[in-house]
């Protein structure tokens, strides 16, 4: 394990007083404003005092002790400042990835060992979690992604659950593995969907719920699962699929209350994680009524 962490890298200047632009490296602005002094090293080198951080879009503008001008900070672009974990506070709960390496990693009910965490990488939106078994193989699984599918399917059966009149009210959740990947299964002894939906089920806006601002749920799963398959594979690298994605965007945002905010974060993401982030948020507005 080691004490010092990566907490952002220098990428530009910002204005004529020292003040720079900075990709976090850790869980964000809100984070960095805990901590009084950053380090220059890995080893805990070279402390300075933190004056200043603050949001700004992906990135966070960081005052630092000693840099007063844009020279000073021009000097900067490309250092790695390093946090110490001792300097850190965690919730209840929370760990450092860096803690979570060589963890074994079990089933809480069954008791069955899968292997041990061996990475964890963060390409995008989520986190996504290398599990090696005891023979070697490795096993990646995304963290976010199957938080969002579970909770929109759970949250589906829930409230078909809610409306049923029907005695028996159950839902069963089972994660099956196979060569190919994950199959996540959520039934419930709800009513089910009509079969005349069924063929438009993945439509915005279709839903079986009969309100206003639903069906956006199984068009969100769907397109988490196509943007994991396809995205490289038919546009070729995510940087083109971005390209190609805001000239549709450009259209559709407008079909979501309350989206105008999210519109210029939208046309300024260059980076595959931005793009998930913002289109995340996205969905989860309401369509906008027709009159």
């Amino acid at each position: 394990m080691r004490n010092y962490l990566p907490a952002c890298k220098i990428v530009s200047t910002h204005g004529v007083r020292g003040e720079m632009k900075a990709l976090p490296l850790c869980d964000g602005a809100a984070f960095l404003t805990k901590f009084k002094r950053l380090f220059s090293t890995a080893e805990g080198a070279g402390e300075t005092r933190v004056l200043g951080v603050r949001a700004q879009g992906n990135v966070i503008l960081l005052r630092l002790d000693g840099i007063t001008d844009m020279d000073a900070a021009r000097a900067q672009v490309g250092r790695v400042y390093y946090l110490a974990k001792a300097d850190a506070r965690l919730p209840k709960g929370r760990y450092f990835i860096d803690d979570l390496l060589d963890c074994e990693v079990a089933d809480a009910d069954t008791g069955r060992v899968y292997g041990r965490l061996t990475n964890v990488e963060h390409p995008a939106a989520q986190d996504i979690y290398t599990v090696t078994d005891a023979a070697g193989e490795e096993h990646m699984l995304p963290s976010g992604v199957m938080v969002t599918i579970l909770g929109n399917l759970i949250e589906n059966a829930t409230e078909s659950l809610n409306k049923s009149t029907r005695k028996q009210k159950e839902i069963h959740v089972s994660i099956l593995e196979d060569p190919e990947g994950l199959l996540l299964c959520v039934e419930d002894t709800g009513p089910g969907i009509l079969p005349e939906l069924l063929p438009y089920i993945f439509e915005p806006g279709v839903s079986t719920k009969g309100e206003a601002g639903h069906g956006l749920g199984l068009v969100q799963i769907k397109d988490l699962t196509d943007l994991y398959h396809g995205y490289t594979e038919l546009f070729g690298s995510a940087g083109c699929a971005i390209s190609r994605m805001k000239g549709h965007w450009f259209y559709l945002i407008h079909c979501f209350a309350g989206a105008e905010k999210l519109e210029k974060q939208l046309k300024k993401l260059r980076e595959p994680w931005e793009y998930e982030v913002v289109v995340n948020q996205i969905f989860t507005l309401p369509l906008v009524e027709n009159d």
